[in-house]
């Protein structure tokens, strides 16, 4: 709760302050409160349940004075400062509550409350302590015992004060970070910078009923990619088959297997790798077993000399049945995934085929490729892309899914389509250039 009328005159005293004291928060407040018989307690908490005071530590229930004739028999019930500033405030409903249970009045009014340093949340004591011409410390993410903050340089000056208070207010929190200007642009792991608790990045963050422990200075992670993760699951069923190009620590990869897909997993960074064999162990149980094929190489390699092969025998053993499982190819790395689509161009010969014996008409693979687009018609954007990477014109009925908004004029997109054979066993110039205008591909990372 926003304590009006307390944050100005604490301000005066925190303002600016870029070194925790936790002393100089002690502050007494004035609070709303009517006295009511202990009898009819359970009445009028149900009636301001919503309306109570709330600050951490403070209970809204409270002993009267010794002193009071009344203090035996009845309580203080200390409300909201910011809903009641007379008896006036009362809604005609509280106030037949109150009548109904004996409640003077009289008995309403401000009461004197101490509060340190304790009684605030985080919220309160940024608000008090950071210039009133910034936005604050705006989101974060929080991944295990890891919050991670973005922090814009007009803070830096009160990083580690932010850190150390984040650190005090949120029970679960023993890890601050901001992520700096630098990334690897190789393994999308960002340089991080420890503001507060322990130097201690390996975590773990739950999602979509799945474990993922990791070194989150060395992997790449995002938690507020959950609900994509679970939207292209759904998509899948039991025996279908999933080829996760860039796979991270296994947020796709982990809980296809879990609903009993063959998965082929993939990354190019050693850490991920490492990572995702230790959450396969980490997921596994009787209820669940998760069984995947792990690779750690370059994503082409990975297509070239893992999914053609695998491909090819897919195609040999359910190409005549009437109803085969589907097939998904997922290329999480936004920042360049469309650059990998020109690897499925002419993946395949004639020869290959049949070689193998292999029909590939009814099991054509899905793909699911994202990007970053920040043009004003975004689906365009990302069809483009897709098309400038793939090096021809995108099979009909490509669709494009807006995953989130990263950045102002920024979003992160899927483009989703069905390889056709046209595409894998493409005899065109490889030089030809697609139908759509180029469109210059964003280098960013996510945030």
């Amino acid at each position: 709760m926003e304590l009006t009328g307390t944050s100005n005159s604490l301000g005066e005293k925190v303002r600016g302050m870029t070194k925790l004291d936790r002393s100089m928060f002690t502050q007494t407040i004035q609070v709303p409160g009517i006295i009511v018989n202990i009898k009819s307690l359970k009445h009028l908490n149900k009636c301001f349940k919503k309306s109570m005071l709330k600050m951490p530590n403070i209970k809204a229930i409270a002993d009267l004075e010794t002193d009071n004739l009344c203090f035996k028999t009845h309580k203080l019930l200390l409300l909201d400062r910011n809903q009641y500033k007379s008896f006036d405030d009362f809604s005609e409903d509280e106030k037949g509550v109150m009548t109904a249970h004996d409640v003077d009045p009289n008995s309403f009014k401000m009461y004197s409350l101490e509060t340190t340093y304790d009684n605030l949340t985080w919220d309160d004591v940024l608000k008090a302590v950071l210039p009133t011409d910034t936005d604050g410390v705006g989101g974060f993410s929080t991944i295990g015992h890891i919050v991670h903050l973005n922090l814009k340089d007009n803070l830096n000056d009160y990083k580690f004060l932010i850190g150390e208070v984040l650190v005090d207010k949120i029970k679960t929190v023993k890890t601050v970070i901001n992520k700096t200007n630098t990334i690897d642009t190789t393994f999308r792991n960002f340089s991080l910078e420890l503001l507060g608790g322990e130097d201690n990045m390996i975590t773990i963050n739950k999602e979509n009923g799945c474990s993922f422990e990791m070194d989150f200075s060395k992997v790449y992670w995002n938690p507020k990619l959950g609900n994509e993760h679970a939207r292209i699951i759904s998509q899948l069923s039991p025996s279908d088959i999933v080829y996760d190009m860039m796979a991270g620590i296994g947020p796709f990869a982990i809980p296809a297997s879990r609903k009993q897909c063959i998965v082929f997993a993939n990354d190019l960074n050693p850490e991920s790798f490492k990572w995702l064999e230790h959450n396969v162990k980490l997921n596994t149980s009787k209820k669940y077993k998760i069984d995947l094929n792990a690779y750690n190489m370059d994503g082409r390699d990975f297509i070239r000399n893992i999914v053609k092969m695998d491909m090819l025998k897919k195609w040999k053993k359910h190409g005549e049945e009437i109803a085969p499982p589907n097939i998904h190819i997922i290329m999480n790395l936004p920042a360049i995934a469309t650059q990998f689509l020109d690897v499925f161009k002419g993946l395949y010969t004639t020869s290959d085929l049949q070689a193998e014996g292999a029909t590939i008409k009814p099991i054509m693979p899905t793909i699911h490729c994202y990007c970053f687009c920040k043009s004003e018609d975004q689906e365009n954007e990302a069809l483009e892309m897709a098309e400038l990477g793939l090096r021809m014109p995108l099979p009909e009925g490509a669709t494009v899914h807006n995953v989130r908004n990263v950045a102002p004029k920024k979003d992160m997109m899927c483009v989703e389509f069905r390889l056709t054979d046209n595409v894998l066993i493409c005899q065109e110039d490889e030089t030809n250039s697609p139908q759509r205008k180029k469109m210059r591909t964003d280098t960013g990372g996510d945030i």
